[in-house]
């Protein structure tokens, strides 16, 4: 029979000023903990680009520190860096261009990269599109009602 659903969240762009929204251009910061989950998963997808996944268990992966001679000693080329790409960034197929990301790190087409030259693009502003001043919020079905009522009755005034 008919089931009903019983939670619904919404996705809300919220900008405090339009005119103030920029785009950034710095490099993705984390904190110390940040880094090291990073890390942590990044390893694994080294492993499937580089190895197909044979060293998926965390006690056979070498150390991917970045610097770390298991981080440069293995390599990736184009095709593989338009699978990291497309996984990474799906939502945008203009930012799945192996030739671009290798020009941005100054490589020629067809070049090939290391695990630290992975995380330095995947940190990287171009790859990583967002806006200073922009937020997204999630709200209850009851919340945005709420809010889409606020917004009508306001924009009559």
């Amino acid at each position: 029979g008919f089931r009903r659903v019983k939670n619904v969240f919404v996705q809300m762009e919220w900008t405090a000023d339009c005119l103030a929204v920029t785009r950034s251009s710095g490099v993705l910061e984390l904190n110390e903990e940040q880094e090291a989950e990073m890390h942590k998963k990044l390893a694994i997808v080294w492993s499937l680009l580089t190895q197909g996944g044979q060293h998926d268990d965390p006690a056979l992966r070498q150390d991917m520190e970045p610097g770390s001679p298991a981080a440069a000693n293995s390599m990736i080329r184009a095709d593989k860096l338009r699978e990291l790409l497309s996984a990474s960034f799906d939502w945008d197929p203009v930012l799945h261009d192996p030739a671009a990301a290798l020009a941005s790190l100054g490589k020629a087409k067809g070049g090939a990269i290391t695990y630290d030259e992975m995380v330095q693009l995947l940190r990287d502003a171009r790859f990583r599109t967002r806006d200073d001043g922009r937020a997204f919020v999630l709200l209850s079905l009851a919340e945005a009602e709420t809010l889409r009522r606020v917004l009508h009755a306001n924009a009559g005034k």
